[in-house]
């Protein structure tokens, strides 16, 4: 039985409740674990975090890899294991939030890849990764129960306890008397102080042992790569998991072909009209009724007309549901494609009113989010048009969304989105080009950080050559001290080792160049 078999890389004994087919952990993996514990520690504890999360994370990656090399095997695991350790060098170049969520989803990817039970199923790697983020925490307790009754066996075995039964006694009063004699003599209390006998004045204080266990459960899931996956039995095969739409005797009438002809005939009329209005104000730059601003007219419509957006997007998936036998006649298709191709438009255009709105107020990063996120709803929408003409699944169209996404999501791990928006804004303020908005330096400075050096260094060897009298001269000054008190907080960090980043170091770098902050062209997004 699994139960009683032992681990070959430790010794310790599967306990009588293991599942059969999930063996229990190691002294080898144990060790893994103690290893990559006594890292984070030297690594993390008591320092400034910089670098040395990407060789963490690469330290994670290599000994899961070593551990399950089963999975490098399959085509998923090598894809993942070589995205995910691209996102290591994204972490060392620089460990923002996303690289650092980006990097957990690439190791629990590369887990789950092996598995069979999560392989044989559509959508699987969606399903392994929910299997592998609710299984995380009980993954955790189970493992550490299932080794203390490891070693509560091992300690209770006839042969340890003979064996401690001849030491007991020796060992034990050896200890009595050792600590009378330093009692009770000075000297060897001093040969024992001399020596550097640890007493529980050296024990690590209370945080650091909660650290070591904090990040010891932290790591375990990620080497030990188990997931407990039921396999359906006596069932015919599963239906489209991802259409979640059973035909109920309401949609037959309510999405008649009679019906999903006049609607899409109606919904093209309204955003002809719309869509016509956007290029009239928006691209043609045609004047606005009195009283109304391009700004207001940008900024007031963005997120409803995504809203509509996603409706339609909702629309078509109803109209056309997964599993449908019945290919749409060639009115219905040609509605449909001219619908989605004017909410494409539609989507076009709320980029372009965030556009002309972040003109007149500078860039943020909510504003450049919600481009990126306009773009993958435009996408999303080709997407949905192809599915339809294609005649595929459901599940490719969440496949292919899911990638466009994560795709979108990998790159911005690798690019420095502060940097952009401090030299947009930089480049497009009303003290340097005179028809946009005012720089924000409180912006750069407490929101942005060490990223907007570069444009401020820029920004300050300009106003040193402005004509007297200019906004820009004006305050040349506020320029120069926002960016010697950024240049102390880049000076700052040089000080550990262990916050050293690949992109601090070239702002460093930049920074000593001659000449470097004055006719400098910085290039926002570096490889």
């Amino acid at each position: 039985m699994a139960g009683s078999e032992a681990v070959s890389s430790g010794g310790l004994q599967e306990t009588s409740w293991s599942r059969a087919d999930e063996p229990a952990p190691g002294l080898l993996l144990v060790a893994a674990a103690i290893g990559l514990t006594a890292s984070a520690d030297f690594l993390f504890y008591g320092s400034a975090v910089g670098w040395t999360l990407g060789a963490f994370a690469l330290l994670v990656l290599s000994v899961s890899a070593l551990y399950n090399r089963s999975h490098l095997r399959s085509l998923a695991g090598k894809v993942s294991f070589a995205l995910t350790l691209g996102l290591c060098g994204a972490l060392i170049e620089y460990p923002s939030t996303l690289a650092v969520a980006m990097t957990l989803v690439g190791l629990a990817a590369f887990c789950v890849a092996g598995h069979a039970g999560v392989k044989s199923r559509e959508l699987g790697w969606l399903r392994g990764l929910g299997l592998f983020v609710m299984q995380y925490i009980p993954r955790v307790i189970a493992d550490g129960a299932r080794l203390g009754f490891a070693v509560i066996k091992f300690a209770t075995s006839p042969t340890l306890a003979r064996a401690g039964s001849v030491w007991a006694l020796p060992v034990g009063m050896s200890a009595v008397f050792g600590g009378l004699f330093y009692l009770g003599n000075p000297i060897i209390a001093s040969w024992f102080e001399y020596s550097g006998w640890p007493s529980f004045d050296h024990l690590p204080p209370l945080s650091r042992i909660v650290f070591w266990v904090f990040v010891a459960a932290a790591v375990w899931p990620f080497i030990r790569a188990r997931l407990v996956v039921r396999q359906p039995r006596g069932r015919g095969p599963e239906p489209d998991a991802a259409a979640g739409i059973k035909v109920s005797p309401v949609r037959p009438a309510l999405f008649s072909q009679s019906s999903v002809i006049k609607s899409l005939m109606l919904f093209n009329a309204l955003f002809a009209v719309q869509n016509g209005l956007d290029v009239e104000y928006l691209w043609r730059g045609a004047l606005l009724p009195e009283g109304m601003t391009l700004a207001t007219y940008a900024h007031a419509s963005v997120y409803p007309l995504i809203v509509t957006a996603l409706l339609a997007a909702v629309f078509v998936l109803a109209a056309f549901p997964p599993g449908e036998t019945e290919n749409p006649s060639t009115l219905i298709s040609g509605l449909m494609i001219f619908w989605v191709a004017q909410n494409v438009f539609l989507v076009m255009s709320s980029m372009q009113r965030t556009a002309l709105y972040v003109h007149e107020y500078s860039l943020t990063y909510l504003r450049l989010g919600a481009l990126i996120w306009m773009g993958l709803v435009a996408v999303g929408l080709v997407w949905i048009v192809l599915r339809i003409v294609l005649q595929r699944s459901s599940s490719w169209l969440i496949n292919a969304n899911m990638l466009s996404m994560l795709g979108v999501l990998y790159v911005s791990c690798f690019a420095d989105f502060g940097a952009v928006i401090a030299h947009h804004n930089v480049r497009h303020c009303r003290e340097v080009d005179g028809n946009s908005a005012i720089l924000d330096l409180d912006y750069l400075r407490y929101n942005i950080g060490v990223s907007a050096l570069p444009a401020l260094r820029w920004l300050t060897a300009r106003g040193a050559t402005a004509p007297p009298g200019s906004i820009l001269s004006d305050r040349a000054a506020g320029f120069a001290a926002s960016a010697a008190r950024l240049e102390e907080a880049l000076a700052l960090s040089a000080d550990d080792w262990r916050a050293w980043t690949y992109r601090w170091h070239r702002l460093r770098a930049a920074g000593g160049m001659p000449g470097a902050a004055g006719g400098l062209e910085w290039p926002v997004v570096r490889p």
